[in-house]
């Protein structure tokens, strides 16, 4: 989480007068944002913070989309109104000092969450929660093995509900891939590894378009929309991954007239892809607000 410069308490007293102030789901529409690889603009939303970590639908409910913060999740129904928010990290996580939620993703009624922690023993943590009811379902906790490290910036589940993949962050050669029929048990291992044929960098989330395709979002220095190939479905063995850049995604400001007192750059979070629309979160320079955008491929 960056930081605004230059606020004092009046600039605190300012940023919650507007953050109370601006409406959620202000949407705006502009025909010269450049297309990201196949992907092409539609829309772009301003949220709260209660939808600046992660985003993801699942076929199971319709109409609704799942967001999640750093300590919980936030349900909206089709029209963008939450409906439900609830803390989703289980108290035993939560003593052991996991304190972060990352980019969530959905299937088959249950959403998937990746937990991190900032100190303590090397282990990272997975969630499920159902989507109807918002109950925690288990957990499971993974022991680092040597090389790995303690980020669980995101989940991504594959079409086939079988695989969860989990990305660690900075300069990363590979991703992490989990049985989905392991998690809530007490412990679990990895399965198997994306070997990528060249780093990506920061990433800070990743859906699956196709079995054979991941999009992912990074927060390196140009923020960049990453296509990522797999030589074949995963199947619990190693495969080869090939990512390719699809452009920088774009910058803005939920109140224009602030953009010279937060001047932090805005950081990128969490990606869904449903059928033919792409959708990405990023937090706002005055941290307080989350961009949501809309992009459109043909099938």
């Amino acid at each position: 989480m960056k930081r605004a410069a230059g606020l004092g308490s009046f600039g605190v007293a300012l940023w919650l007068t507007f953050v109370l102030a601006f409406p959620v789901g202000q949407a705006s529409r502009a025909a010269d944002r450049p297309d990201l690889g196949p992907w092409q603009f539609d829309r772009h939303a301003v949220g709260l913070f209660t939808r600046s970590q992660g985003v993801a639908t699942d076929a199971t409910r319709p109409g609704v989309t799942l967001y999640s913060w750093m300590l919980g999740l936030e349900w909206a129904d089709s029209g963008g109104r939450a409906f439900r928010r609830t803390f989703a990290i289980p108290f035993p996580l939560l003593v052991e000092g996991y304190l972060h939620i990352g980019d969530v993703d959905a299937h088959g009624g249950k959403a998937y969450l990746p937990y991190e922690k900032s100190s303590g023993p090397p282990q990272i943590a997975f969630g499920v929660v159902d989507m109807a009811s918002g109950r925690i379902d288990g957990w499971s906790v993974h022991e680092l093995d040597a090389g790995e490290t303690g980020h669980n910036s995101w989940v991504a589940v594959s079409p086939d509900g079988a695989w969860l993949t989990s990305g660690e962050w900075d300069d990363m050669t590979r991703i992490r891939v989990f049985s989905v029929a392991a998690i809530g048990a007490p412990s679990v291992d990895v399965a198997a590894w994306i070997q990528l044929d060249a780093p990506v960098t920061r990433v800070q989330g990743c859906d699956f378009h196709t079995a054979v395709q991941l999009v992912c979002l990074d927060d390196a220095a140009t923020r960049q929309l990453i296509q990522i190939d797999l030589e074949r479905p995963l199947d619990g063995a190693d495969v080869a991954g090939h990512p390719t850049w699809l452009g920088e995604t774009p910058v803005d400001h939920a109140v224009p007239w602030l953009a010279n007192v937060c001047s932090a750059p805005t950081e990128s979070e969490g990606v869904d892809v449903r059928d033919a629309t792409l959708r990405f979160l990023t937090i706002d320079p005055c941290i307080l607000w989350t961009h949501e955008y809309a992009y459109t491929a043909e099938e």
